[in-house]
């Protein structure tokens, strides 16, 4: 059985162990996104091709900074048509 992975936006850059510019990093909660100023749809889907690359089978969509927009970028990044992760998000307010 996998575990699922949480996955954050955020707006805050990365630490800097995780190098200039990092797009994504990992800590014992799940993985967040660092989008720095602005709503990069681009950005957000290639961290989720980064995700799905790296074996990440199961993630949940977690945090308040989630919009239908970037759900949306996130699973046509994460979607792979020679596997299918398994997506979850929190319903929209």
């Amino acid at each position: 059985m996998s575990t699922q992975m949480s996955v954050f936006l955020s707006q805050d850059s990365a630490a800097p162990h995780w190098g200039e510019k990092a797009l994504l990093s990992f800590s014992e909660t799940g993985a967040t996104i660092h989008l720095g100023e602005g709503h990069d749809l681009g950005a957000i889907q290639r961290a989720a091709r980064q995700l799905d690359g790296q074996g990440i089978h199961s993630v949940l969509l977690s945090g308040e900074h989630w919009d239908l927009e970037s759900i949306w970028a996130f699973h046509q990044g994460y979607r792979n048509p020679k596997k299918h992760g398994l997506l979850e998000w929190t319903a929209l307010s």
